[in-house]
């Protein structure tokens, strides 16, 4: 994983953004974690929580705002990096 790799000069975050397949939407019945489509702020802390969980997951979970600006700036889809050099 790249975020092992660099772990030393980079700092690494997942922005989890809104629910791709939520069960009240476009969803898979075989899908391991239950989620509805975000309403609120809390449901997204609440995504990123189980994504926090997982044994296998060692980067930090941040979430996008109720407006889905990071989702707008950045087109996050799966599997998405940017790079910003200064913040």
């Amino acid at each position: 994983m790249i975020s092992r790799m660099y772990r030393d000069m980079v700092d690494f975050v997942v922005v989890h953004i809104d629910e791709i397949h939520a069960l009240d939407g476009w969803s898979f019945e075989q899908i391991k974690f239950k989620i509805k489509t975000h309403r609120e702020i809390k449901d997204r802390l609440s995504a990123a929580e189980i994504l926090q969980s997982l044994d296998d997951f060692s980067l930090p979970p941040v979430v996008d705002t109720m407006k889905n600006e990071a989702n707008l700036n950045y087109g996050g889809l799966p599997v998405r990096m940017s790079v910003v050099l200064e913040y």
